[in-house]
């Protein structure tokens, strides 16, 4: 190890032992001491073979659109969704989850919104964070 490394290795290390990761790992290591062989192989098997679990797209793209505020009088609201301004009835584009996704607004309260997804013809309602 250059002395380069060694500066970055001790803050990493550091890092690991402010947010317990350390502990974690010898807790793990003296577990893995007391079981047989053939358990520590499958945990390792298992843990090789894990993938999280995919999400519904519609999950994933709900989650990116928020409501930032309304604004107007009650016959003329408008509503901020993400970076756009929409009217009730009108339609727009808004970038959630890195991409652009079609948004109507249906119907703009005091301190909510009703947002339909156009392309899953899917309508939820969003309050003002």
């Amino acid at each position: 190890m250059s002395a380069v490394q060694k500066p970055v290795r001790h803050e990493l290390d550091q890092l690991a032992a402010e947010h317990g990761l350390v502990r974690a790992r010898e807790s793990r290591d003296k577990l893995m001491l007391t079981m047989p062989n053939d358990e520590v192989l499958q945990a390792r098997q298992q843990a090789r073979d894990f993938r999280p679990a995919a999400r519904d797209v519609r999950t994933v793209l709900w989650d990116g659109i928020k409501l930032k505020g309304i604004a107007g009088p009650t016959n003329k609201r408008l509503a901020l969704i993400n970076e756009q301004t929409l009217a009730q009835g009108e339609q727009g584009n808004v970038k959630t989850a890195g991409r652009s996704v079609r948004v109507r607004c249906v119907e703009i309260s005091d301190s909510s919104a009703i947002v339909e997804l156009v392309d899953f013809k899917e309508v939820r309602r969003l309050s003002v964070n």
